[in-house]
């Protein structure tokens, strides 16, 4: 220890050896096997700060250490958004995307298994077409033009993917992280479609509600959903094309389809027939009456109906 005067004590640094490390992850933030994935499809500057296991995508469980926090509360039965104002830096931002849609088409990509189907990495760098991803990106075709999440366990879980991403984000004010190209939306809280997104819109019971507002306020001629499947037998047991998401139980997922159907059929109540006939429903796995007042097809099909229609 050195002593610099009587009042002033300054402690010698030690070195603690750093064998025996252990790599834990946490099973909300996969941050590993997660941002591995996302970096062989990218074609964003992600440092090499991970190493691949076996050139695996997903580390074996054997290796890892997972941890859980006893005390972490359970998934709420349904998701509250948080309500307040417009920020005001995000207003001449979201003034800035009016439109901005024209005479191109918006491919939606959603969470639902049918997505594991469909040749997505297709879409990748096509002029004329954006993307928008919805909570968890698919790797085939990221980074997407867009990426859309309204509640904040989307960051605890792809926190990686978030620090990197260079496109725009579409947020609710719930989401306390800023970045330089990130639009943050008002929730409205009454049941409504909302036409006038500096005012706010209106989340419902799914994303692809409020990326239904976002499409007709951007204007795109016309916009694909992809993941939109909302068959409570899944496909193979499974409710999302990654698996299981641990947020939300999927027995609750399963009851919330009937209210997320609710806000597709307000969402046609809302449209002019010639803003309905802009949409397309890509899930030959959706069965909900709502379908029929859009345009819809096989989503094993549909790729090749879009670039088709880019001719």
């Amino acid at each position: 220890m050195k002593i610099v005067s009587n009042k002033h004590i300054i402690p010698t640094p030690t070195k603690k050896p750093l064998d025996n490390i252990k790599i834990v992850v946490s099973p909300h933030n996969k941050t590993i096997s997660t941002l591995n994935s996302y970096k062989q499809s990218a074609s964003i500057n992600i440092p090499n700060i991970i190493q691949p296991v076996r050139n695996k995508a997903v580390i074996d469980k054997s290796l890892v250490k997972r941890t859980t926090n006893p005390n972490r509360p359970k998934a709420p039965a349904t998701i509250t958004y948080a309500v307040s104002d417009t920020p005001l830096e995000s207003i001449p931002k979201i003034r800035d995307i009016r439109g901005v849609g024209k005479g191109k088409v918006l491919v939606v990509i959603a969470n639902g298994p049918s997505i594991n189907e469909v040749e997505l990495g297709r879409l990748k760098d096509r002029p004329n077409i954006d993307t928008l991803s919805i909570n968890r990106p698919d790797p085939r075709i990221w980074p997407t033009t867009y990426w859309s999440f309204y509640d904040h366990s989307q960051i605890l879980r792809h926190e990686d993917l978030y620090n990197f991403y260079e496109g725009i984000t579409f947020l609710s004010t719930a989401i306390k992280r800023d970045k330089p190209k990130s639009i943050k939306f008002k929730n409205l809280g009454k049941k409504q479609f909302s036409r006038d997104l500096v005012n706010g819109l209106c989340i419902g019971r799914t994303s692809c509600y409020a990326a239904m507002q976002l499409a007709i306020w951007m204007n795109y001629d016309k916009i694909f959903f992809f993941g939109i499947d909302m068959d409570e037998n899944g496909i193979d047991g499974k409710l999302h094309f990654y698996g299981t998401n641990p947020d939300v139980d999927p027995a609750i997922r399963k009851i919330r389809f009937k209210s997320e159907a609710e806000y597709f059929e307000l969402a046609a109540d809302e449209m002019e027939y010639q803003e309905r006939k802009r949409f397309y429903f890509c899930s030959s796995y959706l069965n909900w009456p709502f379908k029929s007042r859009f345009n819809y097809l096989d989503h094993k099909t549909a790729i090749d109906v879009i670039l088709g229609s880019m001719l």
